[in-house]
């Protein structure tokens, strides 16, 4: 019987379909070893095209004995990955960009595509992070990456290129979703930096686009690319272009639905958003993504019975099928948190906190303890009362856990000194230093102590300490340091300029804007445009809540040198909820002034504070 069953075993080996990993790459040594590794044990040849390599990218391939050659780049992705596939010698190819990681849990769904005789190629699901240490929020989309070896396959296209047929028109009945993922790093900052994608994309998309002006595909890509650099007004004219050609066979079409009503809710146009929304729900009823969106329209126009009904029917619907799967949590978290805010909004915190726990069922609902915290604190003001509760209903198996949200919870709820006795009579620091570290240091802000918070902080820093329970907000950290040193006078400076250094270019910008108004004899004005206006307004407000409106104030004048047409809005939104009520109405009012602007969000505050 053994003998038999090893020859078995024996037989199926032999006849055990072969893969060849092709891949072209430039400058890929920040996560070429990642993508090779992730693959190890599923193909057995690796083929790199290199086209222009100053770094380690080719020490690194030769680590895993890959086959590599130069191709001379000419602004032509096809003709590159032509180029590896004429190399390849096994049964099947695996086309993978150096920034995917192959999910190794998918590893026997793949080895199955091999055998299967009906397709000759497979689209994998690709999650887009856009932060390389935060893999809960991600947006979805698919993308050809299995080929049979027959040799009748090529690319064409400059780029965003796609698979064609020698000789005849290529059968789509031959190509299927596969069930298996990859995880996409190419989206996150520090890789769109590295490689400058944008300004490399949309020369290449033009030369296409003025080849094939109408093709409805290409528009959608270039499209992409506006959105991408934030030309939002140019991303909606160009996705307007692809939709009225109605491409409705290809995949690509829901996702002009989903792009043109995102451009429409960024812009604040309501009334077309709803209507693009609902025309896509009538192609894709099944598509929970639309549903949500329109709850979210609803939402943002204080339409609330509109817009609970519209998230009850998301977590009916569940989650949408893949091919019309945008990002994940629509028909979970997502609706479940969306539900909780309307209800925190509408002051039924009971029914907020029954939604806010739902939601936290779900591993991926990302900062939903905090809603959970304000809604529970409406419900007990007692700062101890308040931690019992959240004890009770935060869904962590962990203890520590527990406490680490619950303490943090306490902090943003203004409930410093009970954070402090809870923080100190715990041993969090012997397992969790860096989130204790992290605690101590923003409870040590709110308590105005910011010699203390610059002692937490700096520790944290200079041991390379990371946050593992309290990692979605890894991003408050700098913040913190910063306003930190910014307070503690001139006794820093040398450390305030040393961090700012290690900044982006937009968050420098926008650090060395509020040193230069809070610290004027260190750090005289420069002039510069590229601000990162959300960390503008986040500092902004970590300042008002912590008591410190005399400094906040004093960042008013940089409000003009912003350049943005909502700057005075969103002001004075966070006036509102930091419970400012007149300076929130001036500010509203003030936008209407300098820029005739005002939306529905802004005119629902102005009201609620007037």
């Amino acid at each position: 019987m053994k003998t038999s069953a090893l020859k078995g075993h024996e037989s199926a080996m032999m006849n055990k379909k072969t893969v060849s990993l092709c891949m072209i790459v430039k400058n890929e040594d920040w996560i070429l070893d990642r993508c090779l590794d992730s693959v190890t044990g599923i193909v057995d040849e690796i083929i790199i095209g290199d086209t222009g390599s100053t770094d380690n990218s080719k020490e690194i391939a030769a680590k895993y004995k890959a086959q590599v050659f130069d191709i001379p780049w000419e602004d032509d992705f096809s003709r590159a990955r032509n180029m590896t596939l004429k190399k390849a010698a096994c049964d099947w190819i695996l086309l993978l960009d150096a920034d995917e990681l192959f999910d190794k849990r998918d590893t026997e769904a793949f080895l199955q595509l091999l055998d299967n005789e009906k397709y000759d190629g497979y689209h994998f699901t690709l999650l887009n992070y856009f932060d390389e240490e935060n893999t809960k929020e991600y947006s979805v989309h698919y993308a050809f990456r299995l080929l049979r070896n027959t040799g009748e396959y090529y690319y064409q296209g400059r780029i965003h290129e796609q698979i064609n047929k020698k000789g005849s028109p290529l059968d789509g009945s031959r190509f299927t979703l596969a069930d298996v993922t990859l995880f996409h790093y190419g989206y996150t900052e520090k890789a769109i930096e590295r490689k400058q994608k944008h300004a490399r994309n949309m020369p290449l998309l033009k030369k296409q686009l003025e080849d094939n002006p109408a093709d409805p595909y290409f528009l959608f890509n270039i499209a992409n690319e506006y959105m991408a650099l934030g030309d939002i007004n140019k991303a909606l004219e160009v996705y307007l272009k692809s939709y009225e050609k109605r491409a409705v066979t290809q995949a690509y079409f829901p996702h002009i639905f989903y792009r043109i009503v995102l451009c429409y809710i960024t812009l604040k146009d309501y009334g077309n958003a709803l209507s693009f929304v609902t025309e896509g729900l009538a192609y894709y009823p099944e598509c929970t993504d639309f549903e949500y969106l329109r709850g979210c329209i609803y939402q943002k126009s204080h339409r609330h019975l509109l817009a609970i009904a519209s998230f009850k029917r998301c977590l009916t619907m569940g989650e949408a099928p893949n091919r019309l799967k945008f990002t994940g949590g629509c028909g979970t978290y997502k609706a479940c948190i969306s539900l909780g805010d309307i209800y925190e909004e509408e002051e039924v915190y009971s029914n907020a906190v029954n939604c806010y726990v739902n939601a936290l069922e779900y591993r991926e609902a990302p900062g939903c303890t905090l809603s959970l915290g304000r809604a529970l604190s409406h419900l007990y003001a007692d700062g101890h009362q308040l931690f019992d509760q959240l004890i009770l209903k935060l869904p962590y198996s962990d203890h520590d856990e527990k406490q680490l949200h619950a303490i943090n919870i306490l902090i943003e709820t203004k409930l410093a000194q009970t954070a402090e006795s809870i923080l100190e009579k715990s041993n969090l620091i012997q397992k969790w230093k860096g989130d204790y570290l992290f605690l101590s240091g923003k409870l040590s802000f709110y308590l105005h102590n910011y010699k203390k918070a610059l002692s937490a902080f700096s520790a944290l820093y200079e041991d390379k300490l990371s946050l593992s329970i309290l990692s979605c907000y890894k991003d408050e950290a700098p913040s913190y340091y910063f306003l930190s040193l910014i307070l503690n006078d001139l006794l820093y400076s040398d450390k305030l300029t040393s961090l700012i250094d290690t900044l982006t270019a937009g968050r420098k910008n926008t650090c060395l804007l509020i040193a230069s108004l809070l610290l004027p004899d260190a750090f005289p004005e420069e002039n510069t445009s590229v601000f990162d206006y959300h960390l503008f307004f986040m500092l902004f407000e970590i300042l008002l809540k912590s008591g410190q409106k005399d400094a906040a104030d004093r960042l008013l004048p940089a409000i003009p040198k912003l350049f943005i047409l909502d700057s005075y809005t969103k002001l004075g939104e966070i006036y509102a909820r930091q419970g400012y009520p007149v300076e929130a109405a001036a500010s509203i009012l003030q936008s209407v002034k300098e820029y005739n602007y005002i939306d529905k969000d802004s005119a629902w505050w102005l009201s609620s504070c007037l």
